[in-house]
């Protein structure tokens, strides 16, 4: 048995050697980066807005004109930016090399730091 695959497993190699065309084709033609400069944008914005939210979270939290808890509020929120900020870097550099699967995970990674982000503001109350 161990036989029989291996002498089909040859076979059908050395039957691909004679015709490589379509798959050396398929291989050697540049496959564009899945991530485009519109999406790491649109995460940009989304990082800035954060962002932005966040800060005037604190600067009402330092004058006191919201509830107490707001220091440990912005604690749980900024284990997110702070990552995401690194992450987003990543991501340009990524692009700008067309790194694609780093590329990919930067974005991935971004995205789902955003969403973490958004869901523990909401069930913490900051809107």
């Amino acid at each position: 048995m161990r036989k029989v695959v291996l002498v089909l497993a040859l076979s059908l190699s050395l039957a691909g050697c004679a015709n490589l065309g379509p798959l050396a084709s398929f291989l050697t033609v540049g496959v564009g980066n899945p991530v485009t400069p519109e999406m790491v944008y649109r995460t940009e914005q989304t990082m800035i807005i954060a962002v932005s939210g966040l800060n005037a979270y604190k600067r009402a939290c330092i004058a006191k004109t919201i509830a107490q808890n707001c220091r440990a509020t912005i604690v749980k929120l900024q284990a997110y930016t702070r990552p995401a900020a690194q992450a987003l870097k990543d991501l340009r550099a990524a692009l700008r090399a067309n790194d694609q699967v780093n590329a990919i995970a930067a974005f991935n990674t971004v995205n789902k730091l955003m969403d973490d982000f958004r869901s523990t503001a909401v069930a913490n109350g900051v809107n």
